[in-house]
């Protein structure tokens, strides 16, 4: 556990300043409940001793958060989808990853294609891509494999542990809208929407896209989808809750 007074930079050479300032701040952390606070002091109004007092006050004080019941995942096929299921194997490259299968539906015509299509800015690797019915890329999946924190399991912010590679990034990350939507006695499905920083992408304007989470702590993996195109909310939302997390 931890508090500190910092100073927050920004460098000239980003497109947010003219120039490179400076702000004041404070950092504090709490280990056990896993989180952190950030408080950017922005119009310089505050002298060092109340900054002082501010970072002193800082108290974390855990609350008993009720996990929401949820559903499990649906096995059905609704009208209009069909059912496909996709195979992870162990990685011979990096030398993890377990294997495992993945079912879920997709709309009619769908398909999913192996090796996956890069998506920019991911920082996991791609495993297959979804297509539709006239070939047009559709979403990008990949997987990954993290290490379980104990102290979490059960807890409302278990999915910060599973997904701590990749909602902590200053370019890119996901969590931006973090809706669980199944759970099973071990892992949950989520929609999401991950975040991409303008500087990251070479852009003038930041740019987000949907898509979703899945993990089993069975296999200690999990597996992200996502929608690079103009995908309908209601179908990302019916492919997150029939996502299963199988045995070959």
């Amino acid at each position: 556990d931890g508090i500190g007074i910092c100073r927050v930079k920004y460098d000239e050479a980003s497109p947010l300043v003219e120039k490179t300032s400076y702000n004041d701040g404070v950092l504090a952390y709490d280990k056990e409940l896993m989180s952190w606070v950030a408080i950017e002091i922005t119009d310089g109004s505050i002298s060092e001793q109340e900054l002082l007092r501010l970072a002193e006050s800082i108290r974390f004080t855990p609350v008993e958060a009720q996990q929401e019941v949820l559903p499990a995942p649906d096995e059905k096929t609704p009208s209009g989808y069909r059912q496909a299921v996709m195979g992870f194997d162990y990685d011979q490259q990096t030398g993890s990853g377990k294997i495992f299968n993945v079912a879920l539906v997709l709309p009619e015509g769908w398909v999913l294609s192996t090796p996956g299509d890069a998506v920019y800015g991911s920082l996991i690797r791609p495993v297959c891509s979804i297509h539709d019915g006239e070939g047009n890329f559709i979403a990008a999946v990949h997987r990954n494999s993290y290490t379980p924190v104990p102290e979490a399991a059960g807890q409302w912010n278990e999915f910060r542990a599973v997904y701590s590679d990749i909602m902590l990034g200053s370019g890119y990350s996901w969590g931006m809208d973090y809706t669980p939507v199944t759970r099973t006695a071990y892992g949950e499905t989520a929609v999401d929407k991950v975040w991409y920083g303008s500087w990251f992408i070479g852009e003038d304007e930041p740019m987000t896209r949907p898509g979703i989470l899945s993990y089993d702590s069975r296999y200690e993996e999990y597996i992200t989808i996502e929608f690079v195109g103009d995908t309908d909310d209601e179908v990302i939302r019916t492919i997150a809750q029939s996502i299963r997390f199988i045995e070959r």
